[in-house]
């Protein structure tokens, strides 16, 4: 009890820093959704990245209120392996000033008013508005708050093994939030990677949290600095490093079509106009300064969002919630979940799932070089044909609340008519769900122009060098993570490549002057123009698989340019619900089992 009062009495404290405040976001409506949106639906993903044990999860969970780590795994290893989820409705008071009058209020919260938290139908108006609960700050009798705006997190993983993961959830975010130890040295080795990665990825806006600042108080002595010294000279030291590596974020919020040189003096005068990523000191145990955490995420600008066209859903994550022991007749289909990135989604659509099934097949003829790289032919690796799947939306849901219709941005989860044992532990993650009609093209093999990084963190005590430098395999001598060169591509050579969400195992097949060919071990859904980040596995599966068993370097991305697509087979009909026993030869991406048990 000691404790959580002084932890409640330290977040009422003047703050050690200010973050630098952002204008909130035009065009929309009640909780910072644009006009048509359901008012369930999260308008904003924000991503926690950073170093493991930086405290990622913690944060999450003291934002909202919700522990995104769900797997029993998780749980018993004490760590994130899969990307964790949760949501958080931000409200606003009129009367307590900034940052204080941003406040997270949970859905069951005694705060909210008995008169105007009625139960919520699944067939909720699209003007409706969410239930307004009184000020926890202000003195009796407390004002109603208005909905600000409504976040879905995302909480990364931050072990070099599962730097993937970390790739595939970034590239759903609009935002992030960098966490780093305050009792640690900066940078740490994925720290450095994960804000690579951010940068890549074209993640506009990055908020760095110095967490576990309650854990400098105890250390400090005679012969070391105050805790605000250590502070404000790490701080000090993040700025001047996000200053010379986070270059897209400029670009980006500049709105330019390329980024000046960092260190130049054009980039020091779009950085000093638009302001440097912000650093807040917090402590996500005790909950010291988390409103400065919240006002800076309640002030972020929505992106804007294309809804227009045909929807596509990037499949972040996908499960059977279908329980042991359920009858035949009380079964429903797979659910996938994921962000749209244009369109809208209704109950009853028919949509489908690309690439969905996949059978391992060489093609007849060998495919020649797109012009933009070259007229020499290329041999096709062994690669997959792919049959879509075809179902129907059943139901629409955001943090288990109904939607009437999901549009571009935020998590949402889909349940389909598909067979429940697709979806089943991930196995459709990378997969696009598009309209028939869609001509969203299915590569097996790419043309992109690429860039490399000039150095990249090196891996770990006891890993292989070879993936970062791309020479000769090599023992790391000690624990350095120091910035190794990186090595040119080589024809022939294995990558780790990903596409949107999904990430699959791939080859060089020609390289020219900026340019190179990817092949792919299982084909990707993609359009001309689409990004794509390149990474070096440290080792590979036996066999040369396509899955990890180790971890990943990243140095380097690109953007396609064309590509050679994969054969296609006739989409199952909708609601196709035969057993997997009656298609032969057909895998999902992680082969999934080969009869059906009723």
């Amino acid at each position: 009890m000691a404790a959580a009062a002084s932890g409640a009495a330290a977040a009422d404290r003047d703050p050690i820093s200010l973050p630098v405040a952002h204008p909130d976001g035009v065009g929309t409506s009640s909780c910072g959704r644009a006009t048509g949106y359901d008012p369930e639906q999260p308008t904003l993903v924000v991503g926690a990245v950073g170093h493991v044990a930086h405290g990622k999860t913690t944060l999450v969970a003291a934002l909202t209120g919700q522990r995104p780590s769900r797997f029993r795994q998780e749980a018993r290893q004490n760590m994130t392996i899969q990307l964790g989820y949760a949501t958080a409705r931000i409200y606003r008071c009129p009367v307590c000033p900034r940052p204080h009058c941003f406040q997270v209020v949970r859905p069951l919260d005694p705060a909210i008013t008995t008169d105007e938290d009625a139960a919520r139908s699944s067939k909720v108006a699209a003007d409706a508005s969410p239930p307004r609960p009184r000020c926890s700050r202000c003195a009796a009798p407390a004002p109603l708050m208005t909905c600000h705006r409504l976040v879905a997190f995302i909480d990364c993983p931050g072990h070099e093994v599962l730097m993937s993961t970390m790739l595939n959830g970034a590239t759903v975010m609009d935002a992030a939030l960098l966490l780093v130890a305050a009792n640690e040295e900066f940078p740490r080795p994925q720290t450095v990677e994960h804000l690579i990665a951010l940068n890549v990825s074209g993640v506009p806006r990055v908020a760095v949290v110095q967490n576990k600042i309650d854990l400098l108080v105890d250390r400090v002595s005679a012969s070391r600095r105050s805790t605000t010294e250590r502070l404000t000279g790490q701080a000090d030291d993040i700025r001047q490093y996000m200053s010379k590596h986070f270059t897209v974020a400029v670009q980006r919020r500049s709105g330019v079509d390329t980024a000046p040189p960092a260190g130049t003096a054009e980039f020091q005068e779009r950085w000093d106009a638009d302001g440097p990523p912000p650093v807040i000191p917090v402590s996500a145990q005790l909950g010291v300064n988390l409103a400065f955490v919240v006002d800076w995420i309640a002030t972020v600008p929505v992106p804007r969002r294309n809804d227009l066209g045909a929807p596509r859903l990037s499949i972040a994550r996908s499960f059977d919630v279908n329980r042991p022991g359920t009858t035949i007749d009380r079964l429903v289909g797979g659910v996938v979940g994921g962000t749209l990135t244009r369109g809208w989604l209704e109950p009853g659509a028919v949509v489908e799932i690309r690439p969905g099934l996949l059978t391992m097949a060489v093609p007849e003829q060998p495919v020649e070089m797109s012009a933009t790289v070259g007229s020499q032919e290329a041999s096709m690796p062994t690669c997959a044909t792919y049959r879509p799947l075809r179902g129907r939306v059943a139901t629409l849901k955001a943090d288990n609340m109904p939607l009437h219709r999901a549009g571009p941005g935020g998590l949402i989860a889909v349940g389909l008519t598909v067979d429940p044992a697709l979806c089943k532990g991930n196995r459709l993650v990378g997969h696009v769900v598009v309209h028939p009609s869609d001509d969203l093209r299915v590569f097996a093999a790419v043309d992109v122009a690429f860039y490399l990084l000039p150095t990249t963190v090196a891996a770990t005590t006891g890993t292989t060098t070879a993936a970062a430098s791309g020479g000769s395999r090599g023992r790391v001598p000690g624990p350095d993570h120091s910035p190794v060169p990186v090595g040119k591509l080589k024809v022939g050579e294995r990558l780790h490549i990903t596409v949107g969400t999904r990430s699959v195992m791939g080859r060089v097949a020609l390289v020219r002057s900026g340019a190179a060919r990817f092949c792919f071990d299982e084909p990707c859904c993609a359009s001309t123009g689409t990004a794509l980040v390149i990474s070096r596995p440290t080792s590979c599966g036996a066999g040369g698989g396509t899955k990890l068993r180790s971890s990943a370097r990243l140095f380097g991305w690109g953007s396609i340019l064309s590509g050679s697509d994969c054969p296609r087979t006739v989409p199952l009909p909708p609601g196709d619900q035969r057993p997997m026993s009656s298609i032969p030869a057909m895998t999902c991406a992680s082969s999934p089992p080969s009869t059906w048990r009723s």
